[in-house]
């Protein structure tokens, strides 16, 4: 809806990457815009993972990729996870459900 490019992995991909430990899952106690405001605390730890075929990779050499990043990082005050747009795969979430990599 944004704009920022996207593609899919043609095949199953070991990476090292940096993942995002949940130390804090916190939703807001009063609804804004018809939102329940969501703020994540923790850390980014390095980790090796097998992300699997059809994993959506986002390139940040693209013209949006300063929106992408604000869009994916778990602490942003405006992204998809302060809309509530990964709820469902935050509960009872260990781990942030994007990665990142610096390949």
């Amino acid at each position: 809806m944004h704009g920022v490019g996207a593609a899919p992995l043609k095949s199953a991909t070991t990476l090292t990457v940096e993942e995002f430990r949940i130390q804090k899952n916190e939703a807001a106690d009063k609804p804004f815009q018809n939102h329940t405001e969501r703020t994540l605390s923790g850390a980014w730890q390095s980790s090796e993972r097998q992300l699997p075929s059809g994993t959506l990779r986002v390139d940040m050499k693209q013209p949006l990729a300063r929106l992408a990043f604000y869009l994916l990082e778990p602490r942003s005050d405006d992204g998809l996870t302060d809309w509530n747009f990964l709820d469902e795969a935050l509960r009872n979430a260990k781990v942030y459900p994007i990665v990142r990599t610096t390949d």
